[in-house]
């Protein structure tokens, strides 16, 4: 291999360099592929373009109840925002193509989970934009403008939820504003409404140093505090630093607007802990509704290591997400039949 110069910036173990120059080296894993809508355990999965400009794809996780039960019955979706620190990250990753066929299954939902432009090939905001535009795309479907076989027929668009790990909890937070701020009128016809928010582990910072950041220990935290650093280099825009807004989400007018309730999980080991922390005191204070859970002896993004992902914090993680999202959908379906009462 050439010598490229000096590396400015590394992900852990190589798997994404960018060096002085501006060239970039990326070590492409094995991806899992999609199982080309045969079901395996309970689900199946298919992958699908949303753009064909900028590539930007899914992974549709359609679970069999959609088919076994009362076909007239349609689903409610996710829309799943993977991690990664906003440079690796993807749907057909091991871990997170495992996290999303498990979710379908115990949620009994669709999850279309979307691959983003990830950085530093396309820095910030291009992910958030793409996940911005995956919304966009739905609508056109809720308005059958174009069809896509599965969410044609089985999703129910009105009752959809927002979740997203790490950086993709980041992303999630501004795909829920730009929905609560949208102008798109309902007059135009159906649209995706989005019931829920669900943030695991957000990957929220600012630029000083909070004290978890600088406490925590990093082998218990799961992220040192040094890639957060190398992150930032390869993912922000030239000429920002870590206030950059999907960094540090902090917005003096969250409270002119709307945002659906949330789940927001943390781990108190986590290097993130401090900001998530302050993120939901500072949502609260807007008047927004959220859960907060934290896990005591646990670091960032637990659930996707494989030794810990079937732990017992685990577990109990995957069962507050599967409550949440009953209990809105209840709500949602009490407020309907008293509606059609009155």
């Amino acid at each position: 291999m050439a010598n490229r110069g000096e590396i400015i910036a590394e992900f852990p173990g190589g798997v994404v360099r960018l060096y002085k120059d501006g060239s970039i080296e990326r070590c492409h894993g094995v991806p899992v592929p999609c199982s080309q809508g045969a079901f395996v355990d309970g689900v199946a999965s298919m992958d699908i373009t949303l753009d064909d400009t900028t590539g930007v794809w899914a992974r549709i996780f359609l679970p069999d109840c959609a088919i076994n039960d009362d076909s007239s019955v349609r689903l409610p979706v996710v829309i799943h925002i993977p991690g990664g620190g906003f440079c690796i990250g993807s749907p057909s990753d091991p871990e997170k193509n495992s996290l999303c066929r498990r979710r379908a299954v115990d949620t009994r939902s669709i999850w279309v989970s979307i691959a983003y432009r990830r950085a530093p090939e396309h820095r910030l905001p291009a992910g958030c934009e793409d996940c911005i535009g995956a919304i966009a795309w739905l609508n056109r479907i809720a308005r059958h403008e174009i069809e896509s076989q599965w969410l044609s027929q089985h999703a129910d668009l009105e009752h959809c939820f927002l979740a997203g790990d790490s950086a993709g909890g980041n992303i999630a937070y501004q795909v829920a504003l730009s929905a609560a701020s949208s102008e798109i009128s309902r007059a135009q016809g159906p649209a995706v409404k989005i019931i829920g928010l669900i943030l695991l582990h957000p990957g929220f910072l600012k630029e000083e140093r909070s004290k978890s950041e600088i406490e925590n220990p990093p082998d218990l935290a799961l992220v040192p505090a040094d890639i957060m650093d190398q992150v930032s280099i390869m993912a922000l825009p030239e000429g920002t630093n870590k206030n950059y807004y999907i960094f540090n989400p902090w917005i003096p007018d969250v409270s002119q607007v709307v945002l659906p309730p949330a789940l927001i999980t943390i781990g108190k080991l986590d290097k993130f802990y401090d900001r998530s922390v302050e993120f939901c005191r500072a949502m609260e204070a807007a008047g927004q509704d959220l859960e907060m859970v934290e896990y005591a002896n646990m670091g960032h993004c637990f659930h996707l290591m494989p030794n810990f992902e079937s732990c017992p914090e685990a577990l109990d993680q995957s069962q507050k997400v599967v409550n949440f999202m009953n209990k809105r959908l209840q709500m949602l379906q009490a407020g309907s039949e008293a509606d059609q009462v009155s």
